[in-house]
């Protein structure tokens, strides 16, 4: 895992000596993230008093992140949540409504202190920055967090606006650059973007000597090799777990790429004496 949120703990620090009452915070379940890993943003409160609901938009990137879905926080917490969604991929939730009462009518307690009102589960897309933002729109009435002990009334933006969290979204590790991660290439330390594996063995042809599977790569397979050398496809002899760089011809470039691999054990990691 190499992802990381860079600077999220600095940006943190620097938000809240500017706003030292912000009671809401956005929190997430990790600070190292890997593309394609899922990970979860706590919306996190702190010092609220009788707090009844919330009315908050969301906002993020989606070329860099997937938003998966938003659930309530579970324990003393709100008691039931609406989702406004009006284009799912448009990066911009509508409106998140947490509230403590049941479509029924029945209410459940007040909300007071620290407590997770919902959580944001999402998914690192690709490489680049992204903020997500939770606020609450001074345009849009009705929109906040409101409390039993003003009712009807949304507390001051001052004491609800959580602080924006910023990712910095790094790509997978991908030791020989040739657009595959390290993680499912089937050549690692040799540049073969087109994955290449003939024989199907999960090592790719640009780092796989074993011609006859045994293990290892031998004078036996050297046999085999020069058996194939200077044919093409279509011919008797063409071998195309010989065709190391797939061009459909076994000649010199060929040879090269053997002498590299004669005497070795093939795997992903590369060659391995």
């Amino acid at each position: 895992m190499r992802v990381s949120i860079a600077s999220l703990i600095a940006m943190a620090s620097i938000l809240l000596v500017s706003n030292t009452h912000a009671a809401v915070q956005l929190v997430p379940s990790s600070t190292l993230i890997a593309v394609n890993d899922s990970f979860v943003v706590n919306v996190q409160t702190s010092g609220l008093v009788n707090i009844d609901s919330a009315s908050v938009q969301l906002t993020y990137d989606p070329n860099i992140v997937r938003l998966d879905g938003i659930t309530l926080g579970g324990g003393a917490a709100f008691c039931d949540l609406v989702i406004k969604d009006v284009d799912a991929n448009d990066g911009f939730v509508d409106g998140i409504f947490a509230m403590t009462h049941r479509p029924t009518g029945e209410r459940c307690p007040a909300l007071n202190g620290d407590f997770v009102a919902f959580q944001i589960q999402m998914t690192a897309m690709a490489a680049g920055d992204s903020v997500l933002l939770l606020g609450q729109s001074q345009a849009r009435p009705g929109f906040g967090w409101t409390s039993e002990n003003n009712p009807g009334q949304i507390l001051l933006l001052a004491e609800t606006e959580a602080p924006p969290l910023l990712f910095t979204v790094d790509p997978l590790p991908d030791t020989d650059a040739d657009g595959v991660p390290d993680g499912v290439d089937n050549c690692i330390l040799v540049s073969n973007a087109d994955q290449r594996d003939t024989n199907a063995d999960g090592y790719g042809n640009m780092c796989d000597g074993d011609l006859n599977n045994d293990g290892r790569t031998n004078t036996i397979d050297l046999n085999l090799y020069k058996a194939a050398h200077r044919s093409r496809v279509g011919d008797a002899q063409y071998d195309p777990d010989a065709d190391f760089n797939g061009d459909n011809t076994i000649n010199t470039i060929d040879l090269n790429i053997y002498k590299g691999l004669h005497r070795k054990v093939p795997g992903p990691s590369g060659l391995v004496p």
